[in-house]
This record gives structure tokens, C-alpha cells and sequence, in this order.
């Protein structure tokens, strides 16, 4: 063996360890047609869209619809579907100053459950909604006719995405 042939290979090994490396833009994988310097977090950014249109619905609710004032109780009659929704509108009517918030969720299934083992309605809820009247408080109340998510502007696809990540289903053996 010839020392030529030996400085060949080194040679030749050392070249393709130190050719020119592609750019960076050039050694960017491919995922579904997007390079990876390229990929947007789509799910992140339609979470923040969906949060931005209900909270300026909710705005537009707090201070042109109710004018809640500083200090001034707010109650929020709702059914359990606009739980997302209301956690919203509760956070805002505390950042506007609203001294209490009261939250108050209808759900079908378990008023079914009261009515059927003739369980009592709680006088509590009643006293609440007299004192609150003589604090002035602020009443509004959202159902499937007044649905926050439509008034918002959200799509039905946003809106039952918002739905499915609350939901608790009540097991059939015990509504029966």
C-alpha cells in the first residue's frame, strides 16, 4: 500500500465532513407541505381567537348592555353548556370592579333527579336573589335562545368545542 492511496481516503473521508453544510432555510423537514421554521400553532391561535370574540361580546354585555358599576353585584343564570363563557364574563365583571359575582347553573338533568325524588328546592336561592335586587345587582341570564356563543360570533364548531370541554355526563343507571 502506497501512502497516495491512504492520503486518498483521508482525503476523500475529510471532505465529506467538512463540505459546506446546507442553510439553515434549506434543512428545514417537511411536515404536510409546511417547513418546520414555518409551522403555526393553529390550535393555540383559534383558542385565543375564540377567547377574543366571547370577551368582547362580554365587554359590550358588561358596558353597554347591564352598565355594570363599580361594586355593583352581578348574577349569572346559565345552563351548564356556557360554563366556559361565564368563567370568562365572571373574570372580566372582577377586573370592572364588580364587588360580587353569583353564578347560578341550571342543569336539566339533575332538576329531573330533584323532581323525581321530590327533593326541595333550597330556600337559600330565593333569600340570594332578594338580597341581591336590594343591593342593585345586575341580572342576566343566558339559555339555548340566548346563547353567549352565537351572540359572540362563534361558529357552531367553536361553540361545541367549548361544550365538550366541560362536560360531566350523569351515568343512565342513576337519572333513571
Amino acid at each position: 500500500m502506497g501512502l497516495n492511496g491512504i492520503n486518498n481516503s483521508f482525503i476523500a473521508k475529510l471532505y465529506e465532513t467538512t463540505k459546506p453544510q446546507k442553510s439553515a432555510q434549506q434543512q428545514n423537514i417537511n411536515f404536510k407541505g409546511l417547513q418546520a421554521d414555518t409551522v403555526s400553532f393553529t390550535n393555540k391561535d383559534r383558542k385565543a381567537e375564540v377567547e377574543g370574540k366571547m370577551i368582547n361580546y362580554i365587554h359590550k354585555i358588561l358596558n353597554d348592555d347591564i352598565k355594570l358599576q363599580p361594586d355593583q353585584p352581578l348574577k349569572i343564570k346559565t345552563q351548564k353548556e356556557h360554563i366556559p363563557f361565564v368563567n370568562l364574563m365572571m373574570q372580566e365583571a372582577y377586573k370592572m370592579g364588580s364587588g360580587r359575582v353569583v353564578v347560578e347553573i341550571e342543569e336539566p338533568e339533575l332538576e329531573a333527579l330533584r323532581k323525581k325524588y321530590n327533593a326541595p328546592e333550597f330556600e337559600c336561592k330565593k333569600k340570594r336573589d332578594e338580597e341581591l335586587r336590594k343591593e342593585s345587582a345586575a341580572f342576566i341570564e343566558f339559555n339555548s335562545a340566548n346563547s353567549p356563543y352565537t351572540k359572540a360570533g362563534l361558529s357552531s364548531e367553536e361553540a361545541k368545542k367549548l361544550i365538550n370541554s366541560t362536560k360531566v355526563d350523569i351515568p343512565k343507571d342513576i337519572q333513571k
